[in-house]
């Protein structure tokens, strides 16, 4: 008795780091990708013949595909979990899906180009970026699912912190690394990332333990989650996405305004590095004063940073507003996937984190359709919908209860 009680206590406790650390990778190698898809996209495009405006309205093809994708294909993981107690096949599928369109991509865009740049031949290439976009989210779901199996409940902050530092790097090559990545021309880059995408998923996969090495999930009853919880993740995915997206659009706009010589780039790529700086403190805070307050507590100084945003009248001011929204949003983004993850089954994990995404993207698209151009979102306007969006997400946040804290799902 007492040895299944020590047992039970040490699964309780374990964070499976090395399977955590791989999972980071292909988490930045996903973000990595669509930052490269999205600096070129427009260069692709206009090659092709096709206006500059296209490039936008295929992202809210792909977003708009995803609102509903993504749960898809989280669901269809947990299945496939199910059924082979492995969700791999289906992150297979989309990694080699999203490496080969990427080869692919560059070569048929580099050719039509120099032959057909107005044939009819040229529609074969937004076909074929809304299938990459269709591969990676096959891809995304089914994996960060993953980190149901790596931890335990108590420990997902923490061992989320890693898949925050990776993103955030990742993340902050859009604003300081745009120029670069142009100038390596996007044959190269395509090349180069989808490489990294199959490396990373391949020592995921080399680091994933045996199922039976997953404790907790054969014995895990198969609750069905309730429609309130799923629509709170949902809600949870399209307001923090929400918020971050009026931040980033509105801090450069106010730099802009109150300073004209700044470059808001630097600034931005300044909140993106301090959210990945301040991960794993994120993390560890999260672990000690519980997950859920941890993120209201990012939530509510994010609100007073929105407000102070108008009081950007130096640079050092700049440069300390910028380092606060990052470790404010790091508190939050760190604390999204253990919450979404707490609060079903682990046999319905992939399902939570599609919903999540699918929350996301369409924040995504409804962004697009609204603000589409730059002058369509003052700074006023941003920054109460901004104010309203944190008041939401603390209410999801508040409302959604872990309930399931079985060792490692």
């Amino acid at each position: 008795m007492k040895a299944n009680q020590l047992s039970l206590a040490q699964s309780q406790a374990v964070v499976l780091w090395l399977p955590v650390a791989a999972l980071a990778t292909v988490y930045g190698s996903i973000t990595l990708s669509w930052v490269v898809y999205r600096v070129h996209l427009a260069e692709l495009v206009t090659q092709l013949g096709f206006a500059p405006t296209f490039a936008p309205q295929l992202l809210l093809i792909e977003t708009l595909l995803a609102i509903a994708l993504e749960p898809l294909a989280g669901r269809l993981s947990d299945q496939t979990q199910q059924r082979q107690r492995n969700r791999f096949p289906l992150i297979w599928v989309g990694a080699a899906l999203t490496a080969a369109l990427f080869a692919i991509i560059p070569l048929l865009v580099t050719n039509i180009g120099a032959t057909q740049p107005n044939g009819s031949i040229r529609w074969l290439v937004p076909v074929l970026l809304i299938l990459w976009a269709i591969a990676i989210g096959i891809l995304r779901s089914p994996a960060l699912a993953l980190l149901r199996h790596y931890a335990a409940t108590v420990r997902l902050p923490q061992a989320a912190s890693l898949l925050t530092l990776a993103a955030g790097l990742a993340g902050a090559v859009t604003p300081l690394g745009s120029a670069a990545l142009r100038e390596l021309g996007y044959g190269t880059t395509f090349i180069a990332v989808a490489i990294l995408l199959l490396v990373t998923v391949a020592c995921l996969r080399f680091f994933n333990p045996p199922s039976m090495a997953i404790s907790g999930l054969r014995n895990t009853a198969a609750i069905r989650p309730s429609l309130l919880s799923l629509g709170l993740i949902f809600g949870i995915g399209a307001t923090v996405t929400l918020v971050f997206r009026l931040a980033i659009e509105i801090f450069p706009k106010v730099l802009k305004a109150q300073l004209p010589d700044s470059d808001p780039p630097f600034f931005i790529g300044l909140v993106f590095l301090a959210i990945a700086a301040f991960a794993i403190p994120a993390g560890l805070i999260a672990a000690r004063i519980g997950n859920s307050r941890a993120m209201l507590v990012g939530l509510g100084a994010i609100a007073a940073l929105l407000v102070l945003l108008r009081l950007t009248v130096s640079s050092p001011m700049a440069i300390v507003l910028a380092i606060g929204l990052g470790i404010a949003y790091s508190l939050v983004s760190n604390g999204t996937f253990p919450l979404v993850l707490s609060v079903v089954s682990p046999r319905h994990a992939g399902l939570a984190i599609g919903l999540f995404f699918g929350g996301a993207a369409a924040t995504a698209s409804a962004f697009s359709i609204f603000f589409g151009k730059p002058e369509a979102l003052s700074v006023t306007t941003g920054i109460w919908l901004g104010l309203i969006s944190l008041l939401v997400a603390a209410i999801c946040v508040t409302v959604l209860k872990p309930e399931h804290s079985a060792a490692t799902g």
